[in-house]
């Protein structure tokens, strides 16, 4: 495995870290992977080893606001975020451009890409949603729920602690201590952040149909995002969609001591769509 990384200016002067896994041999496939909240593409190292070893390469940001990239910690917007997954895939397509291309987002990362891909509809073969932030149990927090959609609007800008449960990542005690204890991840999200991103998952659940094949996995355990969501979601969209649930698992399948099962699942699931797009 080769790995690369370079800094990438946006079109508006943004800096935003991107990175590359190659396998050893010419790629039968590309894909692109974007990252949560408050973490950053260097936590999948093991995932795109996982993904080389079965002949993918694999392009990576950190999204603005997020591990090297630029920004105030936690600051993104939805249309940046769209913007910067556009950049990535332009970058993979142009290294690769005979080669399937697929997306792969965690969590927020998933949303974003999601909404990329229903906003852009790309030609892609398609993507994986690993326990997309499709909704959140601050909905059922009124008053905070109220004060993010009115401040989100007038001071979109200030960044506040998340809240987020570092325990609720992965039932691996190392996975956790490893996440508490890496500088790059941050306890951060601006207002403006949060009432976006409401309005995104408003966007997403409105949906009845998605552009290109998907595939879901959500752990039921899940308290960080909330899996019947994920659920709702396959149920009602038409289309190419696949929804793998683990019983037991917390919020990051690919780090769970069952690990090996969830990748194997989804380069299952990516070999058997490789000719669905370009």
């Amino acid at each position: 495995m080769r790995h690369d990384e370079q800094t990438h200016r946006t079109s508006d002067g943004a800096s935003v870290f991107w990175q590359q896994w190659y396998p050893d041999g010419d790629p039968v496939a590309v894909i692109c992977l974007v990252h949560g909240l408050g973490e950053h593409s260097g936590r999948y190292e093991h995932v795109a080893r996982r993904l080389t070893d079965a002949g993918y390469a694999v392009f990576a940001l950190d999204m603005r606001g997020h591990g090297h990239s630029g920004g105030a910690r936690g600051d993104l917007t939805v249309d940046a975020a769209v913007q910067d997954i556009g950049d990535l895939v332009a970058d993979a397509k142009s290294e690769f451009p005979d080669k399937p291309l697929f997306l792969y987002g965690h969590s927020l990362g998933g949303l974003m890409t999601m909404t990329y891909v229903v906003r852009r509809k790309p030609a892609i073969a398609g993507m994986v949603a690993s326990a997309p932030a499709l909704d959140s149990e601050l909905r059922e927090q009124k008053v905070k729920f109220f004060m993010a959609n009115l401040l989100g609007g007038v001071v979109p800008g200030v960044t506040i602690a998340t809240g987020l449960d570092a325990d609720g990542v992965s039932r691996d005690a190392a996975v956790v201590a490893a996440y508490n204890a890496d500088p790059l991840v941050h306890d951060k999200g601006s207002l403006g952040l949060a009432k976006q991103t409401f309005q995104a998952m408003d966007e997403m659940m409105a949906q009845t149909s998605f552009p290109v094949p998907l595939l879901i996995v959500h752990g039921q355990a899940d308290r960080l995002t909330v899996p019947k969501a994920s659920r709702r979601f396959a149920d009602q969209v038409s289309g190419d969609v696949t929804l793998i649930e683990y019983p037991d698992m917390y919020h990051e399948p690919h780090n769970e001591p069952e690990q090996e099962e969830v990748h194997e699942e989804v380069v299952t699931w990516l070999t058997a769509h490789q000719n669905s797009g370009s």
